[in-house]
């Protein structure tokens, strides 16, 4: 996956220096060097900007965190800092081709919009997605329909992914595309989606 760096404010109740990469804690980042911590840890300051890098080998979702470790800056009459509180966020990959619309469509005109579908109608689920898009690897999986084959099977046009359906009976039909089934020309894959109808007439 390609990475890009983030920027950390530290900030501290009063003036202090001293702080220095080795006595910063971190999960799912880049080991931390002096040249990622601003200003450099013999000024006195009471804001630190931390350059901190997600590894390459994260995925989708996966935490990264950071926690400057007890005694780690120091103020003029040598007091040191206690543990700060670990900071979490979720890292979300750039690679990853994100939905942006989906819709329900009759399979014989793509302009009419399928609400609630009766029982026995031939449907298209639309996925429009962020980029352009191919299909890579898994199985759709479906309850309330069958799906289609042939010309209304699964296909890609750009960044518009399509798959036919014929609706078994009255209820919801639900369609989940997992993760991984939906790729980008740059390796992201598409996390797993869930697509669910109105209700069906019966």
């Amino acid at each position: 996956s390609t990475t890009a760096p983030i920027e950390v404010t530290v900030n501290f109740s009063e003036m202090v220096s001293g702080l220095a990469f080795d006595e910063i804690m971190t999960a799912g980042l880049v080991a931390l060097t002096a040249a990622d911590i601003s200003p450099a840890s013999t000024v006195m300051t009471m804001s630190y900007t931390i350059t901190v890098t997600p590894l390459d080998s994260l995925t989708n979702d996966a935490v990264i965190s950071l926690m400057i470790l007890e005694i780690s800056a120091k103020d003029s009459a040598t007091n040191g800092n206690i543990a700060s509180e670990v900071a979490m966020t979720t890292w979300e990959d750039p690679n990853v081709p994100m939905v942006m619309s989906s819709r329900i469509i009759n399979n014989n005109d793509s302009t009419d919009v399928l609400v609630n579908p009766t029982a026995g109608t031939n449907f298209l689920l639309e996925v429009t997605f962020s980029e352009n898009v191919t299909i890579g690897s898994g199985t759709i999986a479906y309850i309330n329909a069958t799906q289609l084959t042939g010309g209304n099977g699964p296909q890609t046009t750009n960044n518009i992914f399509t798959v036919g359906f014929l609706s078994n009976g009255a209820g919801a039909v639900t369609i989940t595309i997992p993760a991984g089934y939906i790729t980008a020309a740059d390796n992201g894959t598409a996390t797993t989606e869930d697509f669910e109808t109105g209700l069906l007439a019966p």
